[in-house]
C-alpha cells in the first residue's frame, strides 16, 4: 500500500475514533445551562494588626448547577467572601448569591442564586461513579458565557489532606490534564460527572477532584435544618510492620492486620474511647492491614480514615482491636468539631480575631493563621516554643487550656519602655488569675487590679510585665490616634 493511502487511512481511523470518543461526553451546548462563572470578592482580617482589614481581593471560580437555583463550587471559593457575582449562560447580567452551606473538610460550598421573574431554571448535573483509568473531560463557563473544555484521565483515588482543612478525605487524581483545572471545573466520565476540581499542579499536570461520592453526601446533608458535617478522627495511628513492636503489643502470631494508636486528641471520633497502643484491626468489618489501609470495592487500597471521614455525624462505627493483648469490640460515635474548638485553630474565616490592647501591649489568641505570618515554610521560622505547642497540642484543648494567648507585639510608648522586645510569648497569668482563654484576659484586664496595676506573667520564666492601668488608658487613646488603631479590643462572644 502506498504511503499516501496509509496516511489517509490513519487519518480516517483517527477521525472516527475521535468522533466516537466525542459522542461519549456531553456536547458543550448540553451543559450551557448547567455551569456558572463566579466572581468572588473577599476581605480578611490582618492577623498581625487584628483591628485592621486587608484590601478587598477579587478572584474567579467555577461551579455547576445541582438544582434549579443552586450552584456547587469549592469551599476555597467562598473563604472570607463578602460578595458574589454569578454569571450563567441564560442571563446577560450577573446574579447575586448567598452561601447556603459550606464544608471546609470536603472543600465544598453550596450557593443559592437570588433569582428574578425572568430567571431561567438551571439544569442540574448528574453525578456518577469512579472508574480508574477512564478518559475524562472537564468543562467550565468562561466570562463570556461560553463552555470551555479540557481533557485528562482518572489516575487513582486516595485519602489525602484537604486543601482547606486539617482533615484527610477521599480525593480523585486526574492526570495528564490538557488544561489547568483546579477552581471548580466539573469533570465528566462519559455522561456523568465524577466531581469538581479543587487544585492543579502545573509541574505534574495533575488535578485534585472532590469526588462525586463526597458531593452526594454533602448535598444530602445540606437539606437538613442545620448542617452537621462528617467525621473527624480523634486519634493518630501508625503502621505496624515491625515484628518487635507487634510482639511488644502482645499480638497473636497469626494476626497480620492492624495499626496502633500513637496519640489521642481530646476532640474528634474515638478520642474518649481509645487508648494509646490500642491496635485497630478492623473498622465496620473491614480488615485494616498493617499499613493502615483496607480494600475498597471501587478504590482498591485506601486509608482507614475514609471509614471515619465519609460518615455523617452521629453514626455508629464498629471497631475491633487488641488492648493489652486481649481482643475486644467497641462501638463508637462519629464526631467532628469546629476549628474554633481546637486549642490552636487551624483556620479562622469570616470572623475578626479576638484581641485586646492595654498599655501598647497586644494580646491575642494563638492560631495557625497567626503562625503563617512568618510566610512560606513558616514552620521553620516561627519561635520554636510556639511551633512545639502547635504540633503537640493543637487538637488537645481541655478545661485548663481552651486557648493559647500570646503577647503578639508591643506598640512603642513611654509606658512600655523596657518591655518592647518581649513579644511572641505565652501568657500564663494576669493579676494572679490563670489564663485558659481570651475570655480570661478580657475579664482580668477589665476587672480588679492589683493596687492599680495589671500584672502579666508568662510561661518559660519570661519577665513579668507591670502596667499602670490609669496611665494605660491615656496611653492607649494616644496610640490609637497615632497608629490608626480603630478599636482597642474585640470580643466575639
Amino acid at each position: 500500500m502506498r504511503p499516501a493511502r496509509i496516511s489517509l487511512l490513519i487519518a480516517i481511523v483517527f477521525s472516527l475514533t475521535t468522533n466516537i470518543c466525542a459522542d461519549e461526553f456531553p456536547a458543550k451546548e448540553e451543559l450551557e445551562n448547567s455551569l456558572a462563572y463566579i466572581n468572588v470578592y473577599t476581605q480578611s482580617y490582618d492577623h498581625y494588626l487584628p483591628w485592621k482589614k486587608k484590601p478587598v481581593a477579587k478572584s474567579v471560580y467555577y461551579g455547576c448547577a445541582v438544582s434549579e437555583n443552586q450552584i456547587l463550587t469549592t469551599a476555597e471559593a467562598v473563604i472570607n467572601s463578602t460578595f458574589f457575582k454569578v454569571k450563567i449562560n441564560s442571563s446577560n447580567e450577573y446574579l447575586s448569591a448567598q452561601v447556603r452551606s459550606i464544608d471546609y473538610s470536603l472543600n465544598l460550598a453550596l450557593l443559592e442564586l437570588e433569582t428574578g421573574k425572568n430567571f431561567k431554571p438551571l439544569t442540574p448535573v448528574k453525578f456518577g461513579n469512579y472508574k480508574e483509568g477512564s478518559q475524562l473531560r472537564c468543562y467550565w463557563l468562561n466570562s463570556r458565557g461560553e463552555v470551555t473544555t479540557g481533557r485528562a484521565y482518572m489516575d487513582h483515588a486516595t485519602v489525602s489532606r484537604s486543601t482547606t482543612s486539617h482533615t484527610n478525605n477521599l480525593e480523585y487524581i486526574a492526570a495528564d490534564g490538557s488544561q489547568e483545572a483546579g477552581w471548580g471545573e466539573i469533570f465528566y466520565d462519559e455522561q456523568n460527572s465524577v466531581g469538581i476540581a479543587a487544585w492543579f499542579n502545573s509541574d505534574s499536570k495533575e488535578s485534585g477532584i472532590v469526588p462525586a461520592e463526597s458531593i452526594r453526601n454533602f448535598l444530602k446533608e445540606s437539606t437538613q435544618k442545620s448542617y452537621r458535617g462528617f467525621g473527624m478522627t480523634g486519634f493518630k495511628a501508625a503502621k505496624l510492620i515491625d515484628p518487635a513492636r507487634r510482639n511488644f503489643l502482645s499480638l497473636p502470631e497469626n494476626e497480620k492486620n492492624g495499626v496502633f494508636v500513637t496519640s489521642l486528641r481530646t476532640i474528634g471520633t474515638g478520642a474518649s474511647d481509645l487508648e494509646i497502643n490500642d491496635v485497630i484491626v478492623s473498622i465496620d468489618g473491614k480488615p485494616i492491614n498493617a499499613y493502615g489501609k483496607f480494600e475498597h470495592p471501587l478504590y482498591d487500597e485506601i486509608s482507614y480514615e475514609y471509614l471515619i471521614t465519609s460518615k455523617p455525624i452521629g453514626e455508629k462505627i464498629a471497631l475491633e482491636l487488641y488492648r493489652n493483648g486481649k481482643k475486644k469490640k467497641l462501638s463508637i460515635t462519629c464526631e467532628n468539631f469546629d476549628a474554633n474548638e481546637m486549642l490552636i485553630p487551624y483556620y479562622q474565616r469570616g470572623i475578626q480575631p479576638e484581641f485586646i490592647v492595654r498599655g501598647g501591649f497586644v494580646f491575642q489568641q494563638l492560631t495557625r493563621p497567626y503562625l503563617q505570618l512568618w510566610g512560606d515554610n513558616w514552620s521553620g521560622k516561627v519561635p520554636p516554643y510556639l511551633l512545639d505547642i502547635y504540633k503537640r497540642l493543637s487538637f488537645k484543648p481541655d478545661q485548663e487550656k481552651k486557648q493559647i494567648v500570646v503577647l503578639s507585639q508591643v506598640i512603642p510608648d513611654d509606658i512600655n519602655i523596657g518591655y518592647q522586645q518581649l513579644v511572641r510569648v505565652v501568657v500564663s497569668k494576669i493579676n494572679g488569675k490563670n489564663i485558659t482563654s481570651m475570655h480570661d484576659v478580657f475579664d482580668a484586664l477589665n476587672g480588679k487590679t492589683v493596687n492599680g496595676f495589671d500584672i502579666i506573667e508568662f510561661e518559660l520564666d519570661y519577665p513579668t510585665v507591670v502596667i499602670d492601668r490609669a496611665k494605660a488608658a491615656t496611653a492607649d487613646t494616644q496610640l490609637a490616634e497615632k497608629y490608626k488603631i480603630t478599636q482597642l479590643e474585640n470580643r466575639n462572644n
